[in-house]
């Protein structure tokens, strides 16, 4: 992970190495904070996060069976919910619980035919 310090000054704050070629990446919601996944040529998923003191922590765990080639987030509110809120300006407070943000979920795609859903 890089940082931008200064305008065109980029500074290193956080390094990890997969065992294999990593095949996509892909950022999650911007309402979950700063949350990473990779996806490698040897079936492990790396997620990558920045917590509350702008610390990065990493976590992998093996996903498919052989390399990942496709990953996706999913958003971070259910697209209906957001559809009531427009729907509802006569009725101030209706949908506070309507945006409430769904749990962390995404996609991987792998050469082992699979497709997986994986929820944090």
């Amino acid at each position: 992970m890089w940082k931008e310090v200064n305008i065109n000054n980029w500074q290193l704050v956080y390094s990890v190495e997969a065992e294999a070629s990593v095949n996509c990446v892909s950022w999650c919601a911007w309402e979950y904070g700063l949350v990473l996944a990779a996806g490698s040529a040897d079936g492990n998923v790396h997620l990558l996060r920045r917590d509350d003191s702008d610390n990065w922590g990493h976590k992998h765990w093996r996903a498919h069976n052989a390399g990942i080639n496709g990953l996706s987030w999913g958003p971070a509110t259910e697209p209906c919910l957001l559809l009531a809120e427009n729907n509802d300006i006569m009725n101030p407070g209706a949908n506070d619980k309507a945006l409430a943000r769904v749990p962390m979920r995404f996609v991987t795609g792998g050469m082992d035919g699979e497709v997986k859903i994986w929820q944090e």
